[in-house]
């Protein structure tokens, strides 16, 4: 999981990946959670876990409002704005795939 801060102390976007994933410098120790269980899951009624099929994605959350291709998988991009939702700012979840399985969810509120 990485959480990106902006330079006003707000979160901006968290991302879940699957896989183990380091720093380079391997003399940094990775943090650890025990309050992240990847399989809560997310979107509606959190069905959607990591290894998730396209097809399962499509049929819990709809069409995507673009689709990004990508050479492992496309990256289904989720977009709400103030405009057509209740959302206060723009926010998006972007859902990377390869091999037709969901491998990287990243959900957005920045600017």
């Amino acid at each position: 999981m990485v959480v990106e801060i902006g330079v006003d102390n707000i979160i901006e976007s968290v991302s879940i990946e699957s896989g183990q994933h380091g720093p380079p410098n391997r003399r940094v120790s990775l943090p650890i959670s025990h309050r992240l269980d990847v399989g809560e899951g997310f979107g509606v009624f959190h069905r959607l876990k990591l290894g998730s099929s396209e097809a399962e994605v499509r049929a819990n959350l709809g069409e995507a409002s673009k689709i990004v291709p990508g050479a492992g998988g496309p990256t289904l991009v989720y977009q709400t704005d103030y405009v057509n939702t209740g959302c206060y700012a723009d926010a998006e979840i972007r859902i990377v795939f390869a091999q037709g399985r969901v491998i990287r969810v990243v959900f957005y509120n920045g600017e």
